[in-house]
């Protein structure tokens, strides 16, 4: 088997006279072509010629005649001489297979990390092809997304996609065949699309009543810099009556940590209270200073926040980031559920 944009390494002939002698020069021609069917497509690699010694003409580098008619099983090799002594001599080769073009299809996205709803950009290499031309079909496994189409040929093919949700999810590249080329396919696995801004807290669900927790407040701007000045707003819904209340005034306390960027850990910090206001049966508390404060473009960063829950039962935490000067709009948001016992 053979693919057609490939060159046969070596090809050795035996040369004999009428008898069947070898014969000791030759000055004669060689002609070499492969037969397909009825057909003989002739064929020699640009600027190779044979050469005799030992009675052998050996020849090198062969290239295959690039005809789409030559593609198939059957086929085979033929090789016809002229003595010196003037008789010609013709011989074959078994069958083989002469296939398509198997082409390597590459795959890089970028940014490495997506961006819910933003532009990303795939980019190909089609490499082992003969003269491709067609199309590549860029598409993933998200359903909020179209994918793209690479036209070919063209000298830096890529094209621009977006997801609009986030996950992992697999992106797929796929030439489709054409007469002289096989297709090709290749998968980038687990692709990342993350939220432009994500907002988390972590921490235990399941604390003692009158106990110190830590909870890890952490925000991430994998966008663009925001135009707006943002704080932290903590929403906490601490138990009802008949949930295990005792009748304190103050069924949960919040500190944060004030140098938590110079120390890195709880037990460095130095805690500061953090006021909650209750607001229709929840407190409410807001960090930050006053006027708020910039999110940056990669903005990563950590606030640690202190909980003494006073009371027993199920106190429900929503924690949201929120824009200033936009009517305080939730640009990100996350929540926790904590049982005190």
């Amino acid at each position: 088997m053979i693919p057609i944009n490939e060159t046969m390494e070596r090809l050795a002939l035996r040369v004999e006279d009428q008898w069947g002698n070898t014969v000791n020069s030759f000055d004669g021609s060689l002609g070499l072509g492969i037969r397909a069917g009825v057909n003989v497509f002739g064929i020699f690699a640009e600027g190779a010629e044979p050469s005799f010694a030992g009675g052998e003409l050996t020849m090198e580098a062969i290239d295959i005649p690039e005809i789409a008619f030559i593609i198939g099983s059957s086929r085979r090799l033929t090789a016809s001489i002229v003595t010196p002594e003037g008789f010609p001599r013709v011989a074959d080769t078994a069958t083989f297979e002469v296939t398509k073009a198997m082409p390597e299809l590459t795959l890089e996205l970028d940014p490495a990390i997506g961006v819910v709803g933003e532009s990303i950009t795939a980019t190909i290499a089609l490499s082992g092809a003969l003269d491709a031309t067609g199309v590549v079909e860029i598409s993933s496994t998200s359903s909020s997304a179209d994918g793209c189409t690479i036209s070919l040929p063209q000298p830096e093919p890529s094209c621009t996609f977006a997801i609009s949700s986030s996950g992992e999810f697999d992106v797929t590249a796929f030439y489709a065949e054409n007469d002289f080329n096989a297709q090709a396919v290749t998968v980038i696995e687990g692709y990342v699309v993350a939220d432009p801004l994500a907002l988390t807290i972590d921490g235990n669900n399941e604390v003692l009543v009158d106990n110190e927790e830590v909870y890890t407040v952490s925000l991430v701007n994998n966008s663009v810099a925001l135009s707006d000045n943002v704080e932290i707003l903590f929403e906490i819904t601490p138990p009802q009556s008949g949930q295990g209340a005792r009748g304190t005034a103050d069924p949960v306390e919040l500190s944060y940590c004030a140098d938590s960027e110079s120390a890195g850990a709880p037990g460095d910090c130095v805690w500061l209270p953090l006021t909650l206001t209750p607001d229709n049966g929840t407190l409410t508390g807001r960090f930050g200073p006053e006027g708020g404060f910039p999110v940056a473009e990669g903005y990563n960063a950590s606030t640690f926040i202190q909980a003494v829950f006073n009371q027993a039962g199920t106190f429900d935490v929503e924690v949201s980031v929120m824009s200033l000067s936009q009517a305080h709009g939730v640009l990100a948001a996350d929540s926790i559920t904590i049982e005190a016992n």
